[in-house]
C-alpha cells in the first residue's frame, strides 16, 4: 500500500505577514500616479484604469465583514487588471466628516478629532492585514484641510454660478435635541439620541441645481456599464420629465389653484380625484375650508404624516393611505368635479406636491382608487382594441374596466378629442 502523505498546515499568521512585509519592501502597488506620470513623460504608452471604493466611515472600533467583502471584490478587479497590463490607480481614503463620526464621538464622549484619528489607524492596520492592494501613497481623509479646501472651493464656484441655492424643505426635527436628523437617526419615529418624538419641519436648506444638467446626466447613463435597475433609479432621481402643468381650482374658492404636473395630458378627462401632499395642504391653508365633521379626521392624518420620515413615506407608498378631505376641485378641461385627498405618499418637493389621479391609466392611481372605492373612467382605448386579462387576450371594455392600461392609444370619453391618437391629443391639449 502506498504510504500516506502529510500536507503541511497553512499558517496564515506566519505566511501572510511575511509576504506583506515583502510587498512593502518592494514598494508594490505604491505611488502609482507618479510612476505612471514618469512612464508617460518618458514616451511610454499608458493604459490607465481608475478604481475607487467608496471611502469608509472610520467611526467605530474597526472593520466589519461587509467592508471585507466589498473591498476584496474591488481588489480582485485591481489585481486582475494589473495582470492584463493595465496601469491601475487604486487610491484609499476615509469619509471622516458627517453623522457616523459625530454619533461615535457622542457615544464615547471623546472629541471627534481623537476618535476619528484612532478609528483611521485601526482601519488602516486591518486593511493592510487583509492585503488589499491599495496605493497608500494616495491616502487622504475628508477631514484634512488639504482635502476639504477643495470641496469648499467647488461649493463657492457652484454658488457663484447660481447652482447652489437655498429654499424651504421638509426635514426630520427633534425638538428635544433642537436639531435636524438624517433618516438613519430616526428609529420607529423616535430620535435615536434621546428617544423623543421626531416630526417633519419646514426649514431653509441648501440645494444643488442638478436639473440644469439633467439632459447631460441622463445621456451619460448610456455610457456607463451599470445594471439596468441602477440606471432606472438614477433616472428617477434625476427626474427629467416632459409634460404639462394643469391648474385645477378649488370648488369653494376659485382663487385657490391646485397645480398638477402630468406627462399624460391626453388622460386628463379620466381624472377622478386629486391627491395632495400633507405639506402642500398646510401651505395652501386648505383646513379652513373643511367642514367640522371632516376636520378631526384630516388633522389626525396630518399629525401622523408629519411624524414620518421621507423614507418611511416612500416605503409606505404601496399601502396607499389617504383621507378624503370632502373638498372638490374643478377639472379645467372637462369641468368635472373631483374629490381631493391628502396622502403622505405624495411628497411636497416631487413635482408640484399635487397629483391628478387617473386610475384607468396609471397603476399607482388604480391601486389608490380601488382601495378608496373611487370611480375609474377609461379615456384611452388600446389601438388594437385588446387587453390581456389573466394571460388571455380579451376585447377592451370601456364600460367595465378590469385592468389599468397605461399604454398610449386612442382617446375616448374625451369630448371633441375622441378618436385622436394619444400623441395628437397631447399636442392639441
Amino acid at each position: 500500500m502506498p504510504k500516506s502523505s502529510t500536507f503541511p498546515t497553512y499558517n496564515h499568521l506566519k505566511a501572510e505577514p511575511h509576504w506583506q512585509q515583502r510587498w512593502e519592501e518592494a514598494n508594490l502597488f505604491q505611488d502609482q500616479i507618479n510612476q505612471f506620470t514618469a512612464k508617460a513623460e518618458s514616451g511610454q504608452e499608458i493604459d490607465p484604469l481608475y478604481l475607487l471604493f467608496a471611502f469608509a466611515y472610520p467611526s467605530g472600533s474597526g472593520l466589519h465583514v461587509g467592508h471585507v467583502e466589498s473591498k476584496t471584490a474591488l481588489d480582485i478587479l485591481a489585481r486582475y487588471n494589473r495582470m492584463l497590463g493595465k496601469d491601475v490607480i487604486f487610491p484609499v481614503g476615509w469619509d471622516a466628516f458627517g453623522l457616523p463620526a459625530e454619533n461615535y464621538a457622542i457615544k464615547t464622549g471623546v472629541p471627534p478629532a481623537v476618535t476619528t484619528k484612532e478609528a483611521i489607524n485601526a482601519f488602516r492596520r486591518q486593511i493592510r492585514r487583509l492585503g488589499i492592494s491599495y496605493d497608500w501613497a494616495s491616502e487622504l481623509a475628508t477631514c484634512h484641510p488639504g482635502y476639504y479646501k477643495f470641496t469648499q472651493w467647488l461649493f463657492a464656484q457652484l454658488y457663484r454660478q447660481g447652482l447652489a441655492y437655498k429654499k424651504m424643505g421638509s426635514v426630520n426635527w427633534c425638538s428635544s435635541c433642537q436639531t435636524v436628523l438624517a433618516n438613519e437617526q430616526v428609529v420607529d419615529g423616535l430620535c435615536e439620541r434621546c428617544d423623543s418624538e421626531v416630526t417633519q419641519k419646514e426649514l431653509e436648506q441648501w440645494y444643488f441645481k442638478i436639473t440644469e444638467y439633467k439632459d447631460e446626466l441622463i445621456e451619460g447613463l448610456e455610457k456607463v456599464d451599470w445594471p439596468e435597475p441602477t440606471k432606472q433609479q438614477q433616472l428617477h432621481w434625476i427626474g427629467r420629465s416632459q409634460g404639462a402643468e394643469v391648474d385645477f381650482s378649488l370648488q369653494v374658492d376659485a382663487k385657490v389653484t391646485l397645480s398638477c404636473f402630468t406627462t399624460r395630458i391626453d388622460t386628463i378627462f379620466g381624472t377622478t380625484f386629486l391627491v395632495i401632499s400633507p405639506e402642500k395642504f398646510a401651505q395652501l391653508e386648505l383646513a379652513k375650508h373643511l367642514d367640522k365633521e371632516r376636520l378631526p379626521q384630516v388633522e389626525e392624518y396630518l399629525d401622523q404624516a408629519f411624524k414620518k420620515t421621507e423614507e418611511e413615506r416612500r416605503i409606505g407608498e404601496k399601502d396607499k393611505t389617504g383621507v378624503n378631505t370632502g373638498l372638490m376641485a374643478i377639472n379645467p378641461v372637462s369641468g368635472a368635479e373631483v374629490p381631493i385627498f391628502v396622502a403622505d405618499y405624495v411628497l411636497a418637493h416631487v413635482g408640484t406636491g399635487v397629483v391628478m389621479g387617473v386610475p384607468a391609466h396609471d397603476e399607482r392611481d388604480w391601486a389608490f382608487a380601488v382601495k378608496h372605492d373611487l370611480e375609474i373612467i377609461p379615456v384611452i382605448a388600446p389601438t388594437n382594441g385588446k387587453v390581456i386579462l389573466d394571460g388571455e387576450l380579451e376585447d377592451f371594455d370601456a364600460d367595465n374596466p378590469q385592468i389599468c392600461t397605461p399604454e398610449y392609444g386612442v382617446m375616448i370619453n374625451s369630448g371633441k378629442y375622441d378618436g385622436l391618437s394619444s400623441k395628437v391629443g397631447q399636442r392639441q391639449l
